[in-house]
């Protein structure tokens, strides 16, 4: 049992997003604090004030860390200290790294696509028969570049040498510095105590620069690791705004003078780079094993846990997050269609761009007098900005309204004038082949059903366990089924005011009370 107060790390990495999965698990957090103490770790800076705002609760009693994003095992040495680890990081495979761990799922990791993962079970054999060196603890993933594919390291790492007697062997590798230091960076190669290799690697400029042949000792054990040190790069002054590693050196094509090697290192390192990426990453993916580390997985909907079961064979607790009712006002609704989501390219973005058309489907129909309001924040990346404005363009013209990173009042407002509201995502996406894509419970769903406005969403994820169709709202299908509901609703001023006070009603089951008090009971039966 928890020792109280006890010391729990939360890990977010993609908490400054603060998008509805950072709303859940800060709520957790909040919950947390009242009783323990409790320390968020993310990789940026994120302002108190800013999140007490989207909780619309003091965050005083928890402690917030910008730590460099580090390769696994060297990221595992920050939550040493404490008594509970919990993982809320999206698509992280971080292996529990305390005796007591709790992994918080918005959706699982994906298991490697089928053909490299038969082919990395077929080439880890080879590899290991002809000694080919493998990418260890401390690597971050594959990256491609040019025709081949490197590794880049923290500031320690490990490469791991199928074990030999013999005495004769000699690694080489090549190596890249992406700092921009005219002093370079220090390289130090230890096969335990023992220095075998000290260099000073000066920036490369992308390019990379050959070490070695570099003997090596003869070894007994299945895997001789041979440990890299060096000196990395404060993500703060990276070139790449995007950027927040704690970079070492770039690391390709490692290899010994065994025999056979040469073949094997084409195949899979050279001849089809794409695919040698893919068989990497499945290599060092560790899966059920990481997921399994944890005591307790909760996911947030049974459409999440439901997929944990299906890829991992894992069980899931499914607690859906806490909802706050919107703040009602006395303002009357308003031809209002409104959806509520990150602007954000790819992966399960919400399909502003289709909305705007389907919205200009139905004005050229007839409608009249009514407005589309999307507001949502905006991605860092340069995709999601471009994204942005290719709706912005799609929208000129028409009765519609876009509010970018709005203020939690703007958004309340919103909610309280809406009449309608649209929920897309999901739409064109093959629900097995991406399960990923589409909406794992749906927030701001029931965030509008609160505030008595009549949801509209797409008939699959987890927004089949928020609405009640016929009842508290409408699922739809397609385009054409969409259309109906939206008209239906329009023209049906009786069917809304019915289908609102019913949302309403279903909203509160998803209250923060409920959410807490099933929450904290999972903490409470931890070993």
């Amino acid at each position: 049992m928890l020792p109280r107060p006890a010391r729990i790390a939360i890990y977010d990495a993609w908490l400054g997003t603060l998008g509805g999965g950072e709303k859940h698990i800060l709520a957790f957090a909040r919950a947390l604090a009242e009783q323990h103490e409790v320390h968020f770790f993310s990789h940026s800076s994120v302002d108190p004030a800013r999140v007490a705002s989207l909780l619309s609760e003091s965050v005083d009693d928890i402690q917030f860390s910008n730590t460099p994003l580090s390769p696994d095992i060297n990221l595992s040495e920050y939550f040493a200290p404490y008594d509970l680890f919990i993982n809320a990081s999206h698509g992280s495979v971080l292996p529990c790294p305390r005796p007591r761990g709790l992994r918080f799922l918005f959706f699982p990791p994906s298991p490697p696509p089928r053909l490299p993962a038969l082919l990395a079970r077929a080439l880890h054999p080879a590899h290991r028969f002809v000694g080919l060196p493998a990418f260890g603890p401390g690597f971050y993933g594959p990256e491609r570049i040019g025709n081949t594919w490197y590794c880049a390291t923290g500031a320690r790492a490990d490469l791991l040498i199928p074990g030999t007697k013999s005495r004769d062997r000699s690694l080489s590798l090549m190596v890249g510095n992406p700092g921009t230091d005219p002093a370079g960076k220090p390289l130090r190669l230890l096969a335990g105590d023992e220095v075998l290799h000290e260099d000073t690697i000066p920036p490369t400029g992308g390019d990379f620069i050959p070490v070695g042949p570099i003997p090596l000792p003869p070894a007994d054990q299945d895997n001789l690791p041979i440990t890299l040190i060096t000196e990395t790069d404060d993500p703060a002054t990276q070139v790449d705004p995007l950027e927040n590693r704690s970079l070492g050196l770039f690391v390709a094509d490692p290899r010994t003078d065994a025999t056979f090697q040469s073949p094997l290192r084409i195949l899979s390192r050279r001849l089809f780079p794409d695919l040698a990426v893919a068989v990497q990453r499945a290599l060092a993916f560790p899966g059920r094993a990481a997921l399994g580390s944890y005591d307790t997985i909760v996911a947030n909907s049974a459409y999440t846990a439901g997929w944990v079961e299906h890829w991992w064979g894992l069980p899931a607790v499914a607690i859906h997050p806490p909802v706050a009712h919107v703040p009602a006002t006395s303002q009357p609704k308003r031809p209002e269609i409104l959806s509520v989501g990150r602007f954000f390219a790819g992966s399960h973005n919400k399909n502003h761009d289709h909305m705007v058309r389907w919205f200009e489907r139905l004005v050229a129909a007839g409608l009249r007098g009514w407005t589309l309001r999307l507001i949502g924040n905006l991605g860092s990346h340069p995709d999601d900005r471009a994204y942005l404005q290719q709706v912005r363009d799609l929208a000129r013209g028409l009765p519609v309204e876009i509010h970018v990173d709005a203020s939690a009042e703007v958004v309340a407002t919103a909610y309280n004038r809406a009449a309608i509201y649209w929920h897309a995502a999901g739409f064109g996406c093959h629900p097995r082949r991406h399960p990923e894509r589409f909406e794992h419970f749906g927030i701001s769903a029931v965030e509008a059903m609160s505030a008595g406005a009549v949801p509209l969403v797409f008939d699959g994820g987890g927004l089949r366990e928020t609405v009640e169709p016929g009842i508290s709202g409408y699922t739809w299908r397609d385009e054409a089924e969409l259309a109906r509901r939206t008209w239906q609703l329009v023209r049906d001023a009786r069917r809304r005011r019915r289908l609102a006070a019913a949302a309403i009603v279903r909203s509160r089951e998803f209250s923060p009370a409920r959410f807490e008090s099933r929450i904290m009971a999972v903490v409470d039966a931890l070993p």
